[in-house]
């Protein structure tokens, strides 16, 4: 449901953004006391996989959401929002794979260079094994997240800030809980079993509340008759260039 002034809006999303970073807060300080000083390597592990993961999100998302957000409601009151929205995910889905693909086949030095993995002498099987699950489990957890957070983009642009808080709050304890079962069983792949439940984490408030919106895209009547398409590309062009910004 649509909230239509700022104050109402500023009630239902400040609160539960407020909540998540506090839960985000807790689950680092939980996940470092459960490794304890044995797990310091894991731990350090984990964040360089948050970092990297950080990094390329945005590169895989090129402004996307940024773009969503804004002209949402725009392309929702002629009719075009559904067709639109379907070659964002198609971009992402295309850019995000290809990214993933990248960095499995860059895992052997992204597991030397940015993990710092290393094995006994002649497991070099072990080291290569290593350093696959973990481009793995980050690829996965950057296309999931860049879905994310154009979902989210696109609840905000369409002013469901009760769905978005949602979304954030589902998310949120997920990983806190997920993250919390990892950290306590430890193991020298700890911080790999991590960054799969980052990726679990997003994936379920993606997959439930993504079919919300879809629901919502299907039943959508627009408020004008859809507009003709543009006979030029101009269009397209400043809005590829607002993302680009």
């Amino acid at each position: 449901e649509a909230i239509t002034t700022p104050g109402a809006s500023a009630r239902t999303y400040v609160p539960a953004v407020i909540a998540s970073r506090a839960l985000a807060f807790v689950r680092m300080l939980v996940i470092a006391d459960l490794l304890g000083a044995a797990g310091k390597a894991q731990f350090g592990i984990y964040n360089q996989g948050l970092e990297l993961i950080n990094w390329l999100v945005p590169l895989v998302m090129f402004g996307l959401a940024d773009v969503t957000e804004r002209y949402a409601s725009h392309f929702e009151r002629e009719g075009r929002l559904k067709n639109w929205v379907r070659g964002h995910y198609a971009r992402l889905l295309t850019v995000g794979i290809a990214a993933g693909a990248l960095l499995l086949a860059a895992s052997p030095w992204v597991g030397r260079g940015i993990f710092n993995f290393s094995g006994a002498a002649g497991d070099g099987s072990g080291l290569v094994a290593r350093s696959i699950s973990m481009a793995a489990a980050c690829a996965g957890a950057i296309l999931l997240l860049a879905l994310y957070q154009h979902l989210a983009a696109l609840l905000r642009g369409l002013r469901s800030y009760g769905a978005n808080a949602g979304m954030e709050i589902l998310h949120a304890a997920l990983l806190l809980l997920l993250s919390a079962i990892v950290a306590w069983r430890g193991g020298e792949n700890a911080a790999i079993g991590l960054v799969y439940m980052y990726g679990l984490s997003v994936l379920v408030p993606l997959a439930f509340y993504g079919s919300l919106a879809q629901r919502h895209l299907r039943s959508t009547v627009p408020a004008a008759p859809p507009a003709p398409p543009p006979a030029t590309t101009t269009g397209s062009i400043r809005l590829t260039s607002f993302a680009a910004w």
